[in-house]
């Protein structure tokens, strides 16, 4: 009787203990996901903004806006941009300095600075902005370019020329011509007549007498013909100059003109841009790239970074 007794008591006791332990491996599953459960980490959002420098009034100025709030202004002797941290990208805009009008009555407006968008995937060390200068009548606008301030010294990642000068049929050169075309040819040939437009004159390949079968060396001739010939004896429509051959019209060919063919300013595509984004003030007021009008000087070109 004893030691039933006793094993009773040991019985109801591993009973007691398998209960708990049941209670508690339940609570311990339920609460599993609780004491594990990690939070997101919360990456800091940036802010979108942008670095504008340009020329106003002959001073340059940089200057940070923070989703649209302008900080400080600030005349500086160089524009130097510093990285923002966590920018997932970078978008630079740059204008070269604009043409100068020509002086000449016969002449017109200067042409606007060359623009384009660069867009960067990240920067690592600070930007130097140098905006081009735009043209003084009679002289040439600069090129403007950003550099990357290396350790071994700096490296250009973006540039854009200037503006040509106000256009004068009188004075034109290859830096005014985009485009040469034979238009007319007297003589029927093998080979096409070939037209190439280079800065001091125009090469000009052609045939001075029938010869589709292509076995007359002696029907191909090449000539070269300066500008200052040109000038003289070529017919300005709106922005292409006709030139016939003035002795026996063996050829006419036709120079397309890349330049602004008004009196006024040639407004830069760069300021069309800062319109359509919504920028009002800061370096819009100072139209970078713009070319001058007739007997004008153009303007400074500029740079806006946008993040």
């Amino acid at each position: 009787m004893i030691n039933i007794d006793k094993n009773n008591k040991l019985a109801f006791s591993l009973f007691e203990t398998l209960v708990v332990m049941g209670i508690v491996a339940i609570f311990v599953t339920a609460c599993a996901n609780v004491f594990t459960k990690k939070r997101n980490r919360v990456t800091e959002k940036t802010p979108h903004g942008r670095f504008e420098c340009y020329y106003s009034g002959g001073s340059l100025k940089q200057q940070y806006f923070v989703e649209n709030i302008p900080r400080s202004l600030d005349t500086v002797s160089k524009c130097k941009f510093k990285p923002i941290k966590n920018a997932p990208y970078y978008v630079i805009n740059l204008v070269g300095g604009g043409g100068a009008g020509s002086a000449s009555s016969s002449g017109h407006g200067g042409g606007a600075g060359e623009y384009k968008s660069f867009f960067v995937t990240s920067i690592e060390k600070e930007l130097e902005v140098i905006p081009g200068r735009g043209a003084a009548v009679g002289g040439s606008a600069t090129e403007s370019i950003v550099n990357s301030i290396e350790s071994t010294g700096t490296k250009t990642i973006a540039s854009v020329r200037g503006g040509t000068y106000g256009f004068d049929k009188s004075t034109m050169d290859g830096s005014n011509v985009s485009d040469c075309s034979i238009i007319d040819a007297k003589y029927a040939c093998a080979r096409q007549p070939v037209c190439n437009a280079y800065t001091e004159y125009v090469q000009i390949s052609y045939c001075k007498e029938d010869d589709m079968a292509g076995t007359n060396d002696d029907a191909y001739v090449t000539e070269q013909l300066k500008y200052i010939d040109i000038n003289s004896q070529t017919v300005l429509n709106g922005s292409m100059v006709t030139y016939e051959e003035p002795d026996d019209k063996t050829f006419k060919f036709a120079l397309t003109i890349q330049s602004n063919m008004t009196d006024g300013a040639d407004v830069s595509q760069f300021n069309t841009y800062l319109k359509a984004i919504g920028i009002e003030n800061g370096i819009i007021t100072a139209a970078p790239g713009n070319g001058g009008a007739k007997g004008q000087p153009g303007n400074d070109g500029g740079a806006v970074i946008i993040w």
